[in-house]
């Protein structure tokens, strides 16, 4: 996979997260823990699966002379994936973050002001976004 293509999938990736994220935004924390869930689930499944292409990421990366500390971040060994599954059930397990009313008053003329947390988008640039709930 040449360098280009490399960075496109990845705008692609991003771009489909922030696309998720929003729709992931107006479902209730259930129906997110839920989505969590499933992915735990299938990242389980298909673990040596995963593994098993990550290799074959850093032998192209290293075919295509890609930096070493490039490389170490695109690593997934077994205690990777373990931490990632870790990660992912310690997210389950908090409160639900959205929606919660995090400061608020009411203004002279009766309006009420508040300020309540919501999913947030992270751009990254060339028009690449992630979502983080």
């Amino acid at each position: 996979m040449q360098i280009k293509s490399i960075q496109e999938e990845i705008i692609n990736i991003c771009i489909n997260a922030k696309n998720a994220g929003k729709i992931l935004s107006y479902l209730s924390g259930n129906d997110r823990n839920y989505a969590l869930k499933c992915i735990l689930k299938e990242l389980k499944i298909n673990k040596a699966d995963i593994l098993n292409a990550n290799i074959q990421d850093i032998k192209n990366a290293e075919l295509n002379n890609l930096s070493p500390q490039f490389i170490k971040r695109l690593t997934i060994n077994e205690s990777v994936f373990n931490y990632m599954l870790q990660r992912i059930e310690e997210t389950i397990a908090l409160d639900d973050p959205i929606g919660r009313i995090l400061d608020g008053h009411t203004g002279p003329d009766g309006l009420i002001i508040q300020k309540i947390s919501s999913a947030v988008y992270v751009d990254l640039g060339q028009g690449a976004v992630c979502a983080c709930l």
